[in-house]
Parts: C-alpha cells; structure tokens; sequence
C-alpha cells in the first residue's frame, strides 16, 4: 500500500501462470495490471518495478509509460516513506544494491543486501555475506564470503554505516524490523551454542541484547511484532529464557496458535490463528472479529500507513502468489 492506502499493489497469476502485479484502489476495483514481479511505490501514483528480464522502470498509475532504470535488479524495497526505494542488483559474485529517488535519482552501486527502511526512511538496514537460501532447513550453511554474515544500518542518501553488529541469521527472508521510533532493531541472532535467539540493537549505543527465545519461528512474516517502541511480541519455538539484566523493552511471547500478528501506525493490533478462518482486531479498546473463508497455511498481516486499512494476504504452501487477499477497515 502507499501512504493513505489509496492504492494497493498484489501479485497475483492463473494456475501455473506467471505473476503480474495487479494494482487496485482503497475499495478494491482494479486499475491496472503491470508486467512485474516485485513492486514498491514512490508516492500514491508512483511506483518503481522490476520485470522478468531483471529490468527495473519507474512508471505511474494510468499511464502505460514507463522510464528505464539502467542496470539489472533482483527485487524492489520501497521506503515506507514516500520517495525512494532499494533495488538490489542482480550480481553473482557479491551482494549490492542501489537507491533510487525521485528527487536524486539513481546512486551509485553499494555493498549488501538492502532489508528494511526504518520508519521516516532515513535509514536502511542492509546484510552482507547473507546465507544461502534453501541450501538447508533450519539454517542453511553460510554463503561463501570474506566475512561473517553481518547486519549494517546505514543512511540512505549516502549509504554510509551508522551501525553494525554480527551474528545475524538472515535466510528466507527472515525479518529485520526497526522499532516505531527507528532507534532500535530486532533480528535474529546465532549463538555460540547453535540455537537462534532474538536480538535486539540499539543503533545509537551499539548494545546489543539477546534475548533467550528458545529457537524463533522459523516462518518468515511470523517471528515478531513490536506493539509500540518498548514492547516486542514475538513467536518462540521453545522454552524461553529471562530476560537480560537491564534490558528497557518488554517481551512477551505469542500463544501457540497464533499464526501472524501486525501493529498499525495507530496501535491497533490485528492477530489471524492458525486454527480458526477468523482475523482479530484490537482497535480503541474494543475487540472485533473478522471471517476468512478458510484456514489457510500461512497469513500474512499488512497495515496501510496511516492504520486506517488492514490487507490479509493468505497462502496456501504449494502457491507462490496469494490464494486469497482481503482487504478490513477496523
């Protein structure tokens, strides 16, 4: 979604059918349909794409115009403030990545993957020598690399490393997420003992905490959710331990059914279950209740914004495009 949620962009495909990306409004009517696989948007009429050739285009919405970006990209990481994305680039010998803005255009070529912009989009946290995906369950081995699999938060419009910490398991796409307020960043992190715990940076001192989560999630969209700046829920795959001495945040863990949780930019709390076609919303004190028309296998829970719309995205484990979407207003 873009900033107000006026338009929505989902993949979607026929059986069997290559993906396009449908784009549609707040109510659901589709406009458009665009040749790409990986999308993110510029502002509410704007959006950058990258197509099956690795062709990456800046094009707007009603118009079959599109302006070519020179080089050959992977995928598409929006900012979730309006007027830059991350593309990363289609290499095989490293890593790299470019940022492209509406007002500065195209950068120069950086090192790393680009995974998440903090929330004002002044920051980017990016991971190098990243593992390889699917070479192995839970945790692949590490890619070949001069060095350890590393997680560095860096400004946007110079790139340059405001912080960085090692230890990071980041395979299938598992999720890096800023806190509300961008001063930390929760990750998951490899211990000396094997297991994978969560952790906790805080950019502007550079501690770092873990907390003993006995093994996260191993399901991507699924492993935490920060309720405000000083609260993370989370998903444990076990016993989990105290938490460290002096830590300022407070954890707590998801009940073994929940499937996905996701917070608003207002604080309402939306939480699907992993045995029930129902989605939970907790908005203004009050609890309501929404029917899917399955359980699915996997749901993945996305707010517009400006928290005035929530998108469900459900999956089903043998499909690569959504077998439903649903979009609620609390």
């Amino acid at each position: 979604m873009v900033a107000g949620g006026t338009r929505i962009a989902v993949m979607e495909a026929a059986n069997g059918g290559t993906p396009d990306v449908r784009i549609l409004t707040a109510a659901g009517t589709a406009i458009e349909t665009v040749n790409a696989w990986s999308l993110g948007w510029l502002d509410e009429d704007t959006y950058v794409g990258v197509d099956y050739r690795s062709g990456a285009f800046v094009g707007r919405v009603g118009s079959s115009a599109r302006q070519a970006i020179p080089g050959d990209y992977v995928q598409v990481i929006p900012a979730s403030t309006a007027g830059a994305v991350a593309l990363e680039l289609n290499v095989t010998a490293s890593n790299q990545y470019v940022i492209w803005s509406a007002a500065g255009g195209l950068s120069v070529a950086r090192d790393g993957v680009p995974v998440e912009f903090s929330p004002d989009g002044t920051l980017l946290a990016v991971v190098h020598y990243p593992r390889d995906c699917c070479a192995g369950l839970p945790s692949p081995e590490p890619s070949p690399a001069p060095g350890p699999t590393t997680l560095d938060i860096v400004r946007t419009d110079t790139g340059k490393s405001v912080r960085s910490t090692g230890d990071i398991v980041f395979a299938y796409g598992l999720p890096v997420s800023f806190s509300p307020d961008g001063r930390m960043v929760a990750f998951r992190r490899d211990t000396a003992d094997g297991h994978e715990d969560l952790a906790v940076l805080d950019i502007g001192t550079g501690k770092v905490w873990v907390v003993q989560s006995g093994g996260l999630s191993i399901l991507p969209q699924q492993t935490l959710a920060w309720l405000d700046s000083t609260h993370l829920d989370l998903r444990s795959g076990g016993e989990y331990g105290p938490e460290p001495a002096g830590f300022n945040l407070v954890v707590t863990h998801w009940p073994s059914n929940v499937a996905a949780r996701s917070v608003s930019s207002r604080g309402d709390v939306a939480t699907a279950w992993s045995d029930s076609p129902q989605i939970e919303i907790q908005s203004g004190g009050k609890l309501e209740t929404r029917d899917l028309s399955a359980v699915f296998d996997d749901v993945e829970l996305l707010w517009s914004p400006d928290g005035s719309m929530l998108l469900v995205v459900c999956y089903s484990y043998n499909r690569s495009v959504p077998s439903q979407v649903v979009l609620l207003r609390p």
